[in-house]
């Protein structure tokens, strides 16, 4: 019993403790045009792939250490305060390294979204 224990510990820890950038592989994700509509009308000239890499990125990085939670369960203004504390605690914590630009993509992709 204390093996098992102890295993599932250590896999638990270095699940959330990993160095590297982690990202999942999702189907392709196409965006409805009123979504697509919304986030050009937030962020001027987002696509559809940066969203799609928002969602892979968000997917990938933001539930390894807590369950994902659904973009439209925050408004946009929530999200705007969270995502800026939960990309410098997944670069402190994780490694994880999301440059602005990984930032900005994962804010498109939950403000685009957020409930309203």
């Amino acid at each position: 019993m204390k093996p098992l224990l102890i295993t599932l510990s250590v896999i638990f820890i270095i699940a959330c403790s990993s160095k590297k950038n982690i990202t999942t592989t999702v189907a392709p994700t196409t965006f409805t045009p009123a979504e697509l509509e919304r986030a050009a009308f937030k962020f001027p000239g987002t696509t559809n792939d940066q969203l799609v890499l928002g969602k892979t990125l968000y997917d990938g990085n933001c539930g390894t250490c807590h369950g994902l939670k659904k973009a439209g369960d925050y408004t946009e203004s929530q999200w705007r305060e969270i995502n800026p504390k939960m990309v410098v605690k997944a670069n402190k914590y994780k490694d994880a390294n999301l440059d602005a630009e990984a930032e900005q993509n994962i804010l498109k992709y939950v403000v685009t979204l957020a409930k309203q």
